[in-house]
């Protein structure tokens, strides 16, 4: 079972598809990048992988997704709950736009060292953009939550 980041528009608009990107690329992402840029695609496929002595403790602030972490909900959906906090689109978008600039840049390749998963973080990223450009025409707010 993978995880996944999601988002979700509050309230729902009957033109968006919800699920217009499974999310995957971007929780992988997500978590390699908080646990010091670890390529956590090739740790599942090698659980047996040597991890790097002296983990690079300066990535936790040039992580490039700390403008979207406020933005997630990190334990609702796991405890079967349904998110409580929900934000501007405008504000999300701005995170998002840093983001991608960040996993664009050096900050991103060392915090996501897998180019296919950070190409695919990126396109998670660029469809949730879209979801909240609509969100933010219907005056509608959002969140991001993990699920598992």
């Amino acid at each position: 079972m993978s995880t996944t980041i999601q988002c979700l528009v509050n309230p729902p608009s009957p033109n968006s598809d919800r699920l217009v990107t499974g999310g995957k690329n971007l929780a992988d992402a997500f978590v390699g990048a908080a646990i010091g840029g670890i390529d956590i695609m090739a740790l599942m496929e090698d659980p047996n992988m040597e991890l790097p002595e002296g983990l690079d403790e300066s990535l936790s602030s040039r992580n490039p997704f700390n403008p979207l972490s406020p933005f997630i909900d990190k334990q609702s959906a796991f405890m079967g709950q349904v998110p409580s906090q929900f934000f501007s689109p405008a504000d999300g978008l701005a995170a998002i736009e840093q983001v991608i600039a960040a996993l664009r840049g050096l900050d991103g390749e060392h915090a996501v060292p897998n180019p296919d998963l950070r190409e695919g973080a990126i396109y998670d990223l660029e469809q949730y953009a879209g979801l909240l450009r609509s969100a933010q025409q219907q005056g509608a707010t959002f969140t991001f939550y993990m699920e598992q």
